[in-house]
């Protein structure tokens, strides 16, 4: 029997996904089919490339969009995926400024290169994995350290909002306050882009309610697991 586990983005999206949606959420997550996992690697890849050097990230994602426009289509599946790749980082570029703007210069932004142990809730392993970490001084804090989380989801009616948003920044500043090294987590500094819904969120100050959601969440999938 295996153990349960969910994504922090599936997760993200199960909490706002009606109960209909939910089953096959949890299925696919036992079950994923190697093209959805990697799915928007590529844009990913570009994104996570140019938020480690800002001086250059325009034109890093600029190339990255004529690139992915102009490359070809091995099979049916890049026909479509490639596009969907250039269109997510054409979107990015629109928050670049905004996200720019609240990482201090004295930061520094690189790949995340460690694979985290799972956070687990109620048996449910949760994978969280920032595609960039922000360490560094910062006033008054002295060492710090914070991530970056990617959210891709081109259908409007999945995008992240309210409540729902600040599940991913959340669970960084969960992720790195257990094994960020031992540098202070910043909460404005865990930060979820939602890729094409052009928005940044950071993780709130105070997110009990928050983790409240998460934790009845991963009590339904537990229960869910051995039935899909």
């Amino acid at each position: 029997m295996s153990t349960p586990r969910i994504s922090v983005n599936a997760l993200t999206q199960y909490l706002s996904a009606p109960p209909d949606q939910r089953r096959r959420i949890v299925a696919l997550q036992k079950q994923p089919a190697t093209f959805m996992v990697n799915y928007y690697e590529p844009a990913a890849n570009v994104i996570a490339k140019a938020l480690c050097d800002l001086g250059s990230a325009e034109a890093v994602l600029s190339t990255a969009v004529d690139e992915l426009y102009s490359r070809s289509a091995a099979n049916d599946f890049d026909a479509h995926r490639l596009p969907n790749n250039a269109e997510a980082v054409d979107a990015f570029a629109t928050v670049l400024d905004d996200l720019a703007e609240l990482i201090p210069d004295t930061l520094t932004l690189s790949r995340t290169s460690t694979r985290f142990p799972k956070l687990q809730y109620h048996g449910v392993d949760v994978s969280v994995f920032p595609e960039v970490t922000i360490r560094g001084s910062y006033p008054r804090h002295g060492q710090v350290v914070g991530g970056i989380n990617l959210f891709f989801a081109k259908d409007e009616r999945r995008r992240l909002d309210g409540e729902t948003a600040r599940v991913p920044s959340a669970l960084i500043s969960e992720l790195l306050a257990l094994h960020g090294g031992g540098a202070k987590v910043i909460g404005k500094l865990c930060l979820t882009a939602d890729v094409f819904g052009g928005q940044i969120h950071a993780a709130p100050v105070a997110y009990k309610t928050t983790m409240r959601r998460v934790s009845s969440a991963c009590e339904e999938i537990a229960m869910w697991w051995d039935r899909v």
